[in-house]
């Protein structure tokens, strides 16, 4: 059986916590590269994260789920999008984008990287910061 990319991490902790999930789900799985990354702080997104062909719909699902964040208020009720007042809005986490480019690049985002929190509306695909929305 062939081995896929389902993707690839930057630290080792986010590869485990993935890795813990999909074994409970009956995945098999295995991280790549864990001690090179951890060894070279500049190898960003140097740890490979593989699953068995077979099992990539199913570990791609689960996932996507595990990243899904639901916004919700300060009662603990789910936000609705101001723009199409659905309630399938999501919070996704990005990193900043890099302005460098290069070697001195991914020295500079090594030690400034951070994400940043986007929210959006599955219905209407409107991105909203999580600040306007509270």
């Amino acid at each position: 059986m062939a081995f896929i990319l389902l993707r690839t991490f930057d630290n080792s902790i986010e590869a485990h916590l993935l890795k813990s999930k999909l074994e409970s789900e009956g995945i098999e799985c295995y991280i790549f590269h864990e001690n090179t990354a951890t060894l070279t702080p500049i190898a960003i997104g140097a740890i490979s994260f593989k699953v068995y062909q077979k099992d990539f719909p199913k570990a791609y699902e689960i996932m996507m789920e595990m990243q899904r964040l639901v916004p919700k208020d300060k009662n603990g009720n789910i936000i609705c999008c101001p723009e199409c007042h659905a309630s399938k809005l999501i919070i996704i986490k990005r990193k900043q984008k890099n302005q460098f480019k290069g070697f001195f690049g991914k020295i500079r985002s090594f030690f400034n990287s951070h994400e940043i929190s986007v929210v959006v509306c599955e219905g209407c695909k409107k991105e909203f910061d999580p600040s306007d929305l509270s």
